[in-house]
């Protein structure tokens, strides 16, 4: 079911012209079988705890980050800004 809900947000992400689809995952083991790769850009984003702003929060490798290519893009370096509204 996993797996599905992948293969259609993959073709989702190639409709609307996207290059890549990012997640964040502690265990790899389905994400790597569709495509995706860890990836050790820095990251910007806000730390919120119990519905409450509670800081900026940075990391230089942060090892959850991972990405899958959509289209024939290069995964490019640097900073990854996730501040702003919410997703």
């Amino acid at each position: 079911m996993a797996g599905r809900l992948l293969t259609e947000l993959t073709a989702y992400a190639t409709a609307c012209a996207m290059d890549f689809i990012l997640l964040f995952a502690d265990d790899d083991t389905l994400y790597t079988r569709h495509g995706f790769t860890r990836v050790a850009n820095p990251l910007s984003w806000v730390k919120i705890n119990d519905h409450q702003v509670i800081g900026l929060a940075r990391s230089v490798t942060p090892h959850e980050l991972m990405a899958r290519p959509v289209t024939t893009a290069t995964w490019p370096p640097g900073e990854i800004d996730l501040l702003g509204h919410v997703f």
